[in-house]
């Protein structure tokens, strides 16, 4: 997933499902709400993403500055969204995560 809203980053629910999930999240920070300079960084940072993306856990990438940055693990982000709650990074993603049934509902099926 790729966005410029950087306050993804401070939401336990969304940290929870991305590390459910495996998923990968980019964020254009320093693109502000342009979406050509968004796009740019993206595709600056984007080979290197690949080499290091897998489906076996989840990533987050702050895109800030060209140049090589490393993944953030979501669990630091989690921890600083949890000590900012004063409350346990474990026990809050056991809180947010979604149950199995609904990672497996199609949400493109309105049935």
């Amino acid at each position: 997933m790729i966005t410029t809203d950087s306050g993804m980053l401070s939401l336990p629910r969304e940290l929870a499902v991305l590390m459910q999930t495996k998923l990968t999240l980019v964020v254009a920070e320093e693109a502000g709400h342009d979406p050509l300079r968004a796009t740019g960084l993206v595709l600056l940072h984007l080979p290197g993403i690949c080499r290091a993306t897998t489906t076996t856990e989840a990533h987050v990438w702050r895109l800030r500055a060209p140049g090589r940055l490393p993944a953030i693990d979501p669990w630091e982000e989690l921890g600083r969204v949890a000590d900012h709650q004063s409350v346990d990074a474990r026990k809050l993603y056991a809180e947010m995560k979604l149950p199995t049934a609904e990672l497996r509902r199609d949400p493109l099926d309105e049935g």
